[in-house]
């Protein structure tokens, strides 16, 4: 099972639930951390300033005991909703933009020995 959600908009509340997040880890599901913005898009956001805003939300479930690389190991970099009514210039923004996130989560991630 994989919950997306709109990490961009609404982190602080799924981030209300640690509980309920490390129950559907234990049962092997993922989270699709939907953190770069497509509705509220600018263009002006950087992958360092999303991951920055990504690693606040692992922080807050590593503090709430759930293990960094359990979170990692079943998590996913994904837009948030609304790639659809987006031009295809501004999607292909955000999708490369998701990409390079994702390339830095696992840089860092493979820098720190975690998430192998």
């Amino acid at each position: 099972d994989i919950v997306s959600f709109d990490a961009s908009s609404y982190l602080d509340k799924v981030l209300l639930y640690p509980g309920e997040i490390r129950e559907f880890f234990s049962r092997g599901g993922s989270l699709a951390w939907g953190i770069v913005p497509t509705t509220a898009f600018t263009g002006n956001e950087t992958a360092d300033n999303l991951v920055d805003e990504l690693e606040v939300g692992i922080h807050r479930l590593v503090d709430s005991g759930i293990d960094r690389t359990i979170i990692l190991r079943q998590s996913l970099i994904t837009p948030s909703c609304g790639l659809g009514s987006l031009t295809p210039s501004q999607a292909e923004a955000i999708l490369e933009l998701t990409r390079q996130v994702s390339d830095k989560m696992q840089r860092e991630t493979k820098t720190r020995g975690q998430g192998d």
